[in-house]
């Protein structure tokens, strides 16, 4: 019985494999930012890395009717 790595040439294998990690990198940076209250400023320092990878950002975060709770430890962790 052949499993995968005996199917895929190995160029092939090792570009999986890159993808692979970049999706878990990219997965990662998805989660951390729903893990706070989501905010133009705080998606623009994403800009640049997301231009870079050929796709474009858009914001779209209308002011709130009133100002809410942030956690500042969370808050200046990632910022």
């Amino acid at each position: 019985m052949l499993g995968l790595n005996d199917a895929v040439p190995p160029q092939v294998m090792e570009l999986l494999t890159v993808t692979h990690r970049n999706g878990l990198r990219l997965q990662k940076l998805v989660n951390a930012l729903l893990e706070f209250s989501f905010t133009a400023e705080l998606a623009s320092t994403f800009r640049a890395t997301v231009e870079k990878a050929g796709l474009a950002l858009t914001v779209d975060c209308p002011a709130l009717p009133r100002p809410v709770y942030v956690d500042r430890e969370m808050w200046e962790k990632w910022c």
